[in-house]
């Protein structure tokens, strides 16, 4: 009986904790960081993404054609447009209020970096914190983005990084929470 309880398996009711596999501790820490991965692509994926009339024109158009010359923005460009996309069109237009509005555009990829930063390391508090702080931004974004008309619109429509960010979000705080768990159950285990 001494035995299965050292090995983790103890009998039923008996109050030593069970042991962390260390596997586990890798599992949730590989999916913490993919959690965090993908929030750092869905900044890259479209956010808007153009409709089928638009795409049929934009690929009869010539390839030089621009859709906004400031940030060098073609109209096959302007079909699938990400958040960094839309953050160096905002950047480019020179007014205040619009480059503020690039650079909250730009938080979301500076949290979402962080919270891979911080899963690599295996800190799933931070991690959780900076992907809740990127999640934020990127709603906030969304609202204002359709308060302002600009999606959905006559040419566009919401893209796939919206989903891509609720979707990793809710992986990572989970994964977050279970980490905190496993690694707080070891270390009652180890000074048990």
């Amino acid at each position: 009986m001494e035995g299965l309880q050292k090995n983790g398996s103890a009998d039923v009711g008996t109050t030593e904790p069970a042991v962390v596999s260390p596997k586990a501790l890798l599992a949730a820490r590989v999916v913490l960081a993919i959690a965090a991965a993908a929030l750092v692509a869905a900044f890259f994926l479209p956010w808007g993404s153009a409709d089928e009339e638009f795409r049929e024109a934009a690929m009869s158009a010539p390839s030089d054609l621009m859709f906004y010359e400031p940030a060098g923005l073609t109209v096959e460009g302007a079909t699938d447009l990400s958040l960094l996309e839309y953050a160096q069109v905002y950047r480019s237009m020179g007014n205040a209020s619009w480059g503020l509005l690039g650079a909250i555009i730009y938080a979301v990829l500076v949290f979402s970096v962080l919270a891979l930063l911080l899963s690599v390391l295996g800190k799933p508090i931070g991690t959780a914190v900076f992907g809740i702080l990127c999640f934020a931004v990127a709603r906030f974004l969304a609202w204002d983005f359709a308060d302002r008309g600009v999606l959905p619109n006559s040419t566009h429509e919401w893209g796939v990084a919206s989903g891509v960010y609720l979707a990793a979000i809710v992986v990572l705080i989970v994964t977050a929470v279970a980490l905190w768990l496993l690694k707080r159950r070891r270390k009652t285990v180890a000074s048990a």
